[in-house]
């Protein structure tokens, strides 16, 4: 006979990790686009200028300033997890499109992905 301190202990110990199982399933909201005009991204306020950060490396590599402006975002839609959004800056009076692939990280956390995209139809 298994003793009545030893399944009390089980059902705690069992208890416990049922609690975290759930609380890592519910975890962070899935992503969703904001709802703010012009710029419906998935990025928060903490990772919108680490984005944009991001897009200031290639900018300033192509003869752009380190801190582009900013003039419109546009969802692509959805592959799996991830969110792919269109970010437009503006680059000595010229719009520059980038690839920006957002999905959720580890805790509150967002990851990203920038690429810049071909420039020919953008005037």
């Amino acid at each position: 006979m298994i003793p009545f301190r030893a399944v009390k202990a089980c059902a705690v110990a069992a208890a416990v990790v049922a609690a975290a199982l759930l609380a890592a399933c519910a975890g962070r909201p899935p992503l969703a686009p904001s709802s703010e005009p012009g710029k419906p991204t998935v990025a928060d306020a903490r990772t919108r200028p680490e984005v944009l950060r991001s897009i200031g490396v290639f900018e300033l590599a192509n003869g752009g300033s380190p801190s582009p402006m900013l003039l419109g975002v546009e969802s692509l839609g959805r592959s799996g997890e991830t969110w792919i959004e269109r970010w437009t800056v503006s680059r000595n009076g010229r719009r520059v499109p980038y690839s920006v692939k957002l999905r959720a990280g580890a805790g509150e956390r967002i990851d990203f992905d920038v690429e810049p995209l071909a420039t020919a139809a953008s005037r």
